[in-house]
């Protein structure tokens, strides 16, 4: 599954439309270049799915609505399921996403995943969005960098090396 070109189709509530990934895979990787001008701006917007956003280089300014952040190079920022945000580059960046179905990780939603630890999270109403800066917590951009690599490079197995990945980003979210 190679890497797709971030573009935004909204409907009037401001929910993206785009499917992220594939019923029998529900991940997508985005890499993406953005500069301050307007046409670069990523405009208000939510999906059902979790977003994890990793600036690879540059800045950018990311808001939720109870909260604003500044992403530098080698930040991460998750992005709870059906939360509101917005960015725009300050004054450019780069960065790599990877927007992912909670299913993913849960499976069927009766499993132990789905009750004990994604349902918490996902109704966590303190995690609207995390933001870990560059060298804190290593582990984190780690396994993003593994489950991002796995899925560009589209090799065989990617699919385990992804859901392993992600799986440990949430489990770190719940402990968090």
């Amino acid at each position: 599954m190679a890497l797709q070109k971030c573009e935004l189709n909204l409907n009037r509530a401001s929910k993206e439309l785009r499917p992220h990934g594939s019923l029998q895979f529900p991940c997508a990787g985005y890499s993406s270049y953005y500069t301050d001008r307007q046409e670069d701006v990523i405009p208000w917007h939510w999906h059902e799915e979790i977003e994890i956003v990793y600036i690879e280089n540059g800045q950018m300014k990311m808001k939720i609505p109870s909260k604003s952040f500044l992403l530098e190079e080698g930040d991460c920022m998750v992005i709870n399921s059906n939360i509101l945000h917005y960015g725009t580059a300050a004054p450019e960046c780069t960065l790599h996403s990877l927007v992912f179905s909670p299913a993913l990780i849960t499976g069927n939603k009766d499993f132990v995943f789905a009750k004990k630890y994604m349902q918490p999270l996902l109704c966590c109403h303190s995690f609207s969005g995390y933001c870990i800066k560059a060298g804190d917590k290593e582990d984190l951009a780690r396994w993003f960098h593994l489950a991002f690599e796995a899925l560009a490079q589209d090799s065989f197995g990617f699919e385990f090396i992804v859901r392993e990945s992600l799986s440990r980003i949430c489990l770190f979210l719940c402990e968090e």
